[in-house]
């Protein structure tokens, strides 16, 4: 994942402080790290139809 520079100067999303702005800059990069990772696993885990593993 890219973290862009330009999201940086968002202090208020949707009319509440960003992540990185109420918990600092490092806490929001690993709480995207944390939510991808989760996606990611709640894809691997879901069946499709005609795949075997």
């Amino acid at each position: 994942m890219t973290i862009s520079p330009q999201w940086t100067m968002i202090t208020l999303r949707r009319g509440q402080p960003t992540c990185h702005i109420k918990y600092g800059e490092d806490t929001a990069i690993l709480a995207g790290d944390a939510l991808q990772t989760l996606a990611f696993s709640i894809l691997a885990d879901q069946a499709m139809p005609g795949v075997q593993r």
